[in-house]
């Protein structure tokens, strides 16, 4: 059974004969091959593999064919010629200042120049130090350079909590981008990466030939493994992951397919992706269980620093709630103008899922563990990531304690402090759905045991809790339809609870009440389930 490597390993690296390789060469033999398309440019999630399609890409201009055998670069009729390369790498700039950020910068040229056999002239900009390597490499060798650039965007995600040092960042690197336009004629290819696509950077607004494939069906399954794929590579490693896990083949894949596979990266395909990171984790691992990986890795820069600066709105999302939007929207111009919905689209927290006949699409949260993570983010938003495990500590606590009026202000702090987005707002009015998803969220990644809108006969629990050596049923409600008294009155008059009578655990009976207007928790009663004489319930407002 073949290795699997976890890591960003080069293409070399993968070379190994003892080490899985996902063929890609097929998708880059089109482009390195068209007659007439010289510039690239994709947007993809982090860990995607963009990185290792960079890595490829130099192998192939460096005319290095015998790593390529067997691919199917290898059976076509490649010319093989060898070009100068320029390889640039923006990651993980993330200084605290404008200088600071220019200096790693320089850094980066300088180090990569020194690559590519060119020394670094620090008494001329970084943007003309690569126009003098673009021209040097050129009369060297009488070749065209190839200029490949990884994470493109991420200087500027780095600094994506202050918009004035975000645009002075972004305005730099416009320098540096627009020396492939202005040197285009000694470029033979050029392939541009990144999780964002920022519209108004001058590689798109002056470099009109760059071809944009982010959205490209032809190349939706560029980035990312099919199902097809795994089948065709990792079948070894799926069946032996299975056995351990005590699952047949068809059950395991059902649900790695529901933890990891759902990314459609064309609205006009309907080829989805399984998150290449997450397969090399869970077969490298092989846990007895499927658990969070790509996310694990740290969330991207510019959704974090977005964060600190406006409010989320996860409702709609981890309710699966799909509402239509003009694909345009996806793109992002003016950094005081990114979205929500665009920014999550293009960090990989939202994917494709339908598109209607006049172009609009929906997105949807691709998997299992990226809505996990949608969770972890709100519960993060609402008490503090530093504060998550205290938070979780107290509830369970106050639930032991059975101390209510504890729960209660617990309770409110946690939906005083969630933003619900503007069409919500706007409308004045909140589906109890809403509180449900959001009470859901915070028990559940509190570690307790939930069950959301259980059958008990012919009819819907709202939530159920059961720790602490009991049973806490909970309705909910809007202030405009009904009162906590009326709430564990629909909870009794429906028996939600003689499904849990024989446990011997006290149960409890609690009534949420919403305000409609300013969307806070407003009252709660509680009352210990009787069989026989109920009492009334305390109210807590």
């Amino acid at each position: 059974m073949k290795k699997i490597t976890d890591d960003t390993a080069t293409f070399e690296r993968f070379r190994n004969p003892d080490v899985v390789y996902v063929d890609k060469t097929a998708h880059l033999h089109r482009l390195v091959a068209h007659p007439t398309r010289r510039f690239f440019f994709i947007a993809r999630p982090r860990r995607f593999g963009k990185s290792l399609m960079l890595s490829t890409l130099q192998a192939i201009f460096e005319g290095r064919k015998a790593l390529f055998e067997g691919l199917a670069i290898s059976k076509t009729d490649y010319d093989w010629q060898i070009y100068p390369v320029i390889h640039l790498d923006f990651s993980g700039v993330g200084e605290s200042t404008v200088e600071e950020a220019k200096k790693v910068l320089q850094g980066y040229m300088a180090s990569s120049l020194h690559a590519a056999g060119c020394a670094y002239n620090a008494d001329v900009t970084v943007a003309q130090n690569l126009a003098n390597a673009i021209t040097t490499l050129h009369e060297r060798t009488g070749k065209q350079v190839v200029v490949l650039i990884d994470e493109y965007d991420a200087p500027v995600g780095d600094a994506f909590d202050d918009l004035e040092k975000a645009n002075a960042i972004r305005e730099f690197l416009a320098t540096i981008f627009v020396q492939i336009k202005r040197n285009e004629d000694l470029i033979r290819f050029a392939m541009l990466t990144g999780v964002t696509r920022f519209t108004n950077l001058s590689v798109f607004s002056k470099l009109n030939t760059l071809v944009d494939l982010t959205l490209d069906a032809d190349f939706a399954s560029m980035l990312g493994y099919t199902e097809e794929e795994l089948r065709e590579n990792f079948s070894e490693q799926m069946h032996a992951h299975a056995q351990k896990m005590g699952l047949s083949d068809e059950v395991y894949l059902e649900r790695l397919r529901k933890w990891y596979d759902g990314y459609r990266f064309s609205p006009k395909s309907e080829v989805r992706v399984y998150n290449p990171l997450a397969i090399a984790k869970t077969l490298v691992t092989m846990d007895s269980e499927f658990n969070a990986t790509w996310t694990t890795t740290g969330h991207p820069s510019i959704i974090a620093k977005f964060a600190r600066r406006n409010q989320l709105s996860f409702t709609q999302f981890v309710q699966n709630e799909n509402p239509l939007i003009p694909i345009a929207q996806l793109d992002v111009a003016a950094l005081s103008s990114v979205g929500e919905i665009d920014l999550l689209y293009q960090t990989g927290y939202l994917t494709f899922d339908a598109r209607d006949a006049e172009g609009f699409i929906s997105l949807k949260v691709p998997n299992e563990e990226v809505l996990q993570d949608y969770k972890g983010f709100l519960l993060d938003l609402a008490v503090g990531e530093t504060e998550r495990n205290a938070f979780c500590n107290t509830i369970a606590r106050i639930l032991f304690d059975r101390n209510f009026s504890a729960l209660f202000e617990l309770f409110k702090s946690f939906f005083a402090k969630v933003y619900y987005s503007p069409t919500e707002k706007g409308g004045g009015k909140i589906e109890e759905a809403n509180y449900l998803r959001l009470l859901q969220t915070m028990l559940e990644w509190s570690g307790l045991k939930v069950t959301v809108q259980a059958n008990v006969v012919g009819k819907q629990t709202d939530l159920v809790l059961e720790a602490m050596g009991a049973v806490f049923i909970f309705e909910l409600k809007r202030s405009d339809n009904g009162t906590v008294q009326d709430a564990i009155a629909q909870i009794r008059e429906n028996h939600y609870a003689e499904p849990y009578v024989a446990s011997g655990c006290p149960i409890y009976l609690i009534g949420l009440v919403f305000d409609k207007t300013t969307h806070l928790l407003a009252n709660m009663g509680v009352e210990k389930f009787l069989r026989d004489n109920a009492a009334s319930p305390a109210v807590f407002e």
